[in-house]
């Protein structure tokens, strides 16, 4: 069970009919155990879309492109989670009533069980939040030989990806406004564009010579874009 009080005290005025001592009482915290465990459920949804083409061009040539959609949702529930403005609420004698069937009941917090079941289900919600992820991209990809040398080939691959990536996850609106007796939270979300583009090369220099089975050269360059924090060139 949650502990009730920590963000918020609950102040008990001498009037209040659950206040037997005649005088003004603040109590730091109030463990509700009449409401059972809280528990945590969650939902999720995933699902991953990829469709791809490729081909030949000649002898010696490969191209495949691809794109690529996948997507991750998610529904979050906790129970027995106390809105702390209904239970002000249950302590203020100008909104709450002891009769059978008030709107708004009275509530007793000065002893484990004195809570009443229509305290209970007046102050308790269960909260909903969302939140997921999405990510799209598109590819293409070209490899090959460019012509033989001596010792074999050269080889050549070339291609680019555009990526596209988002995530966001949306709180309970108790939770959002600070009334749910839990760390308040919150909405957030976020996208970013990637673009990519590379080029490979291979070319080989030696091949089976005395001590020298294979001697190959490689050298490769990619170039990325990112909408967050802008480009980079990267090479080996």
């Amino acid at each position: 069970p949650g502990s009730l009080g920590v963000y918020r005290p609950i102040n008990i005025a001498a009037n209040h009919p659950t206040n037997p001592t005649g005088q003004s009482l603040v109590l730091e915290r109030r463990r509700l155990e009449e409401a059972g465990t809280r528990t945590f459920s969650q939902e999720s949804n995933i699902f991953r879309v990829v469709a791809g083409v490729k081909g030949s061009i000649g002898d010696n040539w490969d191209w495949s492109a691809a794109v690529n959609w996948g997507r991750n949702t998610g529904v979050d529930g906790t129970t027995n989670v106390a809105n702390l403005d209904r239970v002000d609420q249950t302590l203020d004698r100008t909104k709450c009533s002891t009769a059978p069937g008030a709107a708004i009941p009275c509530g007793n917090y000065l002893g484990y069980g004195n809570l009443t079941p229509e305290v209970l289900r007046y102050i308790l919600a269960t909260t909903r939040d969302t939140g997921g992820n999405d990510q799209k991209s598109i590819s293409a990809n070209i490899s090959g030989e460019l012509f033989t040398l001596p010792a074999g080939p050269v080889g050549f691959a070339a291609g680019a990806e555009v990526r596209k990536e988002s995530g966001w996850r949306n709180p309970d609106n108790l939770t959002v406004i600070g009334v749910a007796n839990t760390n308040r939270q919150d909405p957030i979300s976020g996208t970013y564009t990637a673009r990519e583009v590379y080029a490979e090369l291979a070319v080989p220099l030696l091949k089976r010579l005395p001590f020298v089975e294979s001697l190959q050269f490689n050298t490769a360059a990619r170039f990325s874009d990112y909408s967050l924090f802008g480009s980079k060139s990267t090479y080996k």
